[in-house]
């Protein structure tokens, strides 16, 4: 009979298991001297911050921190840094290049035919054939 890998006595099946702890071993002493050498990572900083969500529109640096530091007197307020909403302002600006680039459309197709593009704003305004039907 053939010794087949997962016999315990094939000398191929301990060489692997050796190498594998040797290199887990490695690989732990390399990541801890890594990590032993970043400095300036402050963990109080990370630690003490606050996000704080729907703030009115008209909300000024000045007046959140001030409010802070009226209704929590025992904490100190060391910065404050205004937020916007990134998303949705990436999805306005694509809407904004969208337009743009329809309203250029339109325009080449009125300078080359003279006519104006009649569009239906509807759902499945295309498929209408009259413009005065309704919703």
């Amino acid at each position: 009979m053939l010794p087949t890998i997962f016999d315990s006595r094939n000398n191929l099946l301990w060489l692997h298991t050796v190498f594998a702890v040797v290199y887990l071993c490695l690989t732990v002493v390399l990541l801890r001297l890594h990590t032993s050498q970043m400095r300036g990572m402050r963990r109080e900083r990370v630690r003490n911050t606050l996000f704080v969500c729907s703030l009115p529109k008209r909300a000024t640096e000045e007046q959140v921190k001030t409010h802070f530091t009226e209704a929590y007197p025992t904490c100190q307020v060391c910065a404050v840094t205004l937020g916007y909403n990134v998303t949705k302002l990436m999805h306005l600006d694509k809407e904004r290049v969208r337009a743009g680039k329809n309203l250029h459309y339109y325009e080449r197709v009125l300078d080359k035919t003279g006519v104006r593009k009649l569009i239906t704003p509807r759902l499945c305004g295309h498929l209408c054939c009259c413009s005065s039907c309704e919703k």
